[in-house]
C-alpha cells in the first residue's frame, strides 16, 4: 500500500486536501474558495482559509477566535467533544466529506466535523442543501467496548461466556434489553488467548442503560477513549479500592443510585455514576476518607492541578480545610511531600477564584497541569491571513456561496505557500550546536576508522617479515646440516697389514 499522507498538514509534510471545494460552501465574504491548506498550530487572530486538525491540536488552538472566514476539519463525528470545549453548537457541522491523499494520488470519502473559528457568524462555512427527497437517516451514537477476559472473571462466568458464540449472544441480549439491535453497529469480535473484545456503536441516548450492566457475567462496557480525550458528559468515574473481581464488585454496587456499572481497566477497578448522584456513590465506595468533606464530595473531576506552598508533612484532613477556607471546590488525589514543602496534586469542577493566595505560611500557588501533547515542528510556517481582494466589507448573511463544478480526479492540488516566520525558531541554536557536535564526532570516527585500517596494515607487514624470517632460518639450518663432515665413530678401520713381524725386523 506504501505510505498515506497523514491528517494534518506540517510545514514539512502535507497532509489531506479537500477533493471537491463545491461540498463545503464559502461564506460570501470571500470571492474565492480557499485552495491551500495551512497547517492548524499556525493559527492566529488573523488566520484565514481552511485548515485539518487532530483533535489534539485542536485543543491547542481552541480558544482563538479569527476575524476572517477560518475552518477547521476534523475526523470523525466529534462534535460532542467540541462542545465540551466550549464552542456553541452553531459552529460545528457533522458531515462527510471527500479528501484528497496526494501521496497515493487517491480520494476517500471521510466522515468529519467542521468547525467555524470566525468570531461574527456571517463569516461561517456552511455545507449546500441536501437535495429534493433525499433524505438519509442519521443517528447520534458513541462508540463503546464490550470485553470479557479471563483474569477479571470467575470461573463460571469464562467457562459460560469465554467462547465466541455465547459471548456474541450475551451482548445482543443486552443490546436488544435496552437499546434498538437494529440502531446498533456490532463489529467483528476479536479474540486472543483469554481475552474476547467487540467494538459496538450505540444510540447516544441508550449508552446509560447499557454501561448499567457492566460488569455482570464478568463482561463489561467501557467507553473508546484516547489519554488525551475529554471526560465523557454527564458522568463520573471513581476508582474503587478493592480487589474484588468484576461480578463481585457489580453485584455489591447495583444498588447504588445513578450507578452505570463498573470496568477494569489496567488492574484497576472503577465504578461509573450519574452527576445527580456522585456524593451518594463517594460516601459508599470512599467510607472515612479524609479527602473529602461536604465541601467537595459532590464535585465532579474535570480541571486538574497542583498546588505549591504547603509544608511537608500536611494531612489530608488540614489540606481539606484550607482548600475550604479559600473557597476552592477540589478533591485531593496525592501529596507528595519535598525537603520543607510538599506538592499536592488535585481536581475540581471549575477553575479557582484566584491562583495565589497569602496564607500564615506564606504563599499558596495553584498551577493548572496542562496535558502532554506531543510537540511536532511545525513552528515554522505561518497560516495566511485573509487578502483584500477576497474580501467584501459590504456583504452579510450567512450565503452558501456559489457552487463551482468539482475538479477532475487527475487534477493537482496546491501545496501551501512557504511564509516567513513571524518569531525566530527558538531551537535554532540548540540544533547548530547538536550539529557541529555531530561533525566533530563523525570526523573523530573518521579518524578511528583510518587508524585502524593501518595498524591492520602494519600488523598484516609484521607477520609477512617473520614469515620470510622462518623461511630463511629454516634453510640456513639445512645448509649448515649438509656441509657438516661425518662423525668419528662412523669412519671404517683399515685393514690389518700382510707383511710379518719377522720381516719387518729384518728390514729394521
Amino acid at each position: 500500500m506504501g505510505p498515506r499522507a497523514r491528517w494534518e498538514t506540517s510545514p514539512d509534510v502535507p497532509g489531506l486536501r479537500l477533493a471537491y471545494s463545491a461540498e463545503i460552501c464559502r461564506p460570501l465574504s470571500l470571492e474565492h474558495f480557499p485552495e491551500d491548506v495551512f497547517p492548524a498550530l499556525q493559527m492566529h487572530p488573523s488566520a484565514s482559509g481552511i485548515t485539518f486538525a487532530t483533535f489534539a491540536s485542536f485543543e491547542r488552538i481552541a480558544n482563538i477566535r479569527t476575524n476572517g472566514a477560518c475552518l477547521v476539519i476534523l475526523s470523525g463525528y466529534v462534535k460532542p467533544k467540541v462542545e465540551r470545549l466550549g464552542f456553541e453548537s452553531e459552529r460545528i457541522i457533522s458531515t462527510t466529506i471527500t479528501v484528497k491523499d496526494i501521496i497515493q494520488n487517491c480520494e476517500e470519502m471521510r466522515a468529519v466535523t467542521l468547525v467555524n473559528m470566525s468570531m461574527d457568524s456571517d463569516e461561517f462555512f456552511s455545507i449546500p442543501d441536501a437535495a429534493p427527497d433525499v433524505e438519509v437517516a442519521h443517528v447520534e451514537r458513541v462508540a463503546i467496548f464490550a470485553e470479557i477476559r479471563q483474569l477479571d472473571s470467575t470461573a463460571d462466568d469464562w467457562a459460560n461466556f469465554g467462547n465466541l458464540e455465547a459471548f456474541h449472544n450475551y451482548v445482543c441480549q443486552v443490546i436488544e434489553h435496552h437499546s434498538v439491535l437494529a440502531n446498533a453497529v456490532l463489529y467483528k469480535i476479536f479474540e486472543r488467548e483469554g481475552y474476547l473484545c467487540r467494538r459496538l456503536q450505540v444510540p447516544v441516548a441508550d449508552r446509560d442503560a447499557i454501561y448499567a450492566q457492566s460488569g455482570f457475567k464478568s463482561v463489561q462496557f467501557r467507553a473508546v477513549r484516547k489519554p488525551d480525550d475529554v471526560p465523557e458528559a454527564g458522568l463520573e468515574v471513581l476508582k474503587v479500592p478493592s480487589r474484588e473481581t468484576l461480578a463481585e464488585a457489580a453485584a455489591r454496587l447495583h444498588a447504588v443510585r445513578g450507578g452505570l456499572g463498573c470496568f477494569k481497566s489496567q488492574n484497576a477497578l472503577y465504578f461509573r455514576v450519574r452527576d445527580n448522584f456522585i456524593k451518594t456513590a463517594r460516601e459508599t465506595i470512599y467510607i472515612d476518607d479524609e479527602r473529602f468533606s461536604d465541601f467537595n464530595i459532590a464535585a465532579k473531576s474535570q480541571l486538574q492541578y497542583k498546588i505549591f506552598g504547603f509544608p511537608a508533612g500536611t494531612s489530608m484532613k488540614e489540606l481539606v480545610k484550607t482548600l475550604e477556607a479559600l473557597n476552592f471546590v477540589a478533591i485531593p488525589s496525592r501529596i507528595v511531600n519535598l525537603k520543607d514543602l510538599a506538592i499536592v496534586f488535585v481536581s475540581a469542577p471549575q477553575p479557582p477564584d484566584a491562583f495565589r493566595y497569602q496564607t500564615s505560611v506564606g504563599m499558596i500557588q495553584i498551577v493548572e497541569l496542562e496535558k502532554r501533547v506531543f510537540n511536532r515542528k511545525e513552528n515554522s510556517m505561518v497560516a495566511p491571513a485573509p487578502s483584500g481582494q477576497g474580501r467584501q466589507s459590504n456583504a452579510k448573511g450567512k450565503g452558501k456561496g456559489v457552487a463551482t463544478p468539482p475538479p477532475p480526479a487527475s487534477s493537482s492540488l496546491n501545496l501551501p505557500r512557504p511564509v516567513a516566520p513571524l518569531l525566530p525558531n527558538p531551537y535554532a541554536g540548540r540544533v547548530e550546536a547538536l550539529e557541529a557536535q555531530m561533525e566533530a564526532m563523525k570526523g573523530d570516527v573518521d579518524t578511528l576508522k583510518k587508524d585502524n585500517l593501518d595498524t591492520k596494515q602494519k600488523l598484516s607487514e609484521i607477520s609477512d617479515n617473520q614469515n620470510r624470517g622462518f623461511r630463511d632460518l629454516l634453510e640456513a639450518i639445512s645448509e649448515i646440516r649438509a656441509s657438516m663432515p661425518s662423525s668419528p665413530s662412523t669412519f671404517a678401520h683399515s685393514p690389518p697389514s700382510k707383511v710379518s713381524p719377522a720381516t719387518k725386523h729384518q728390514k729394521v
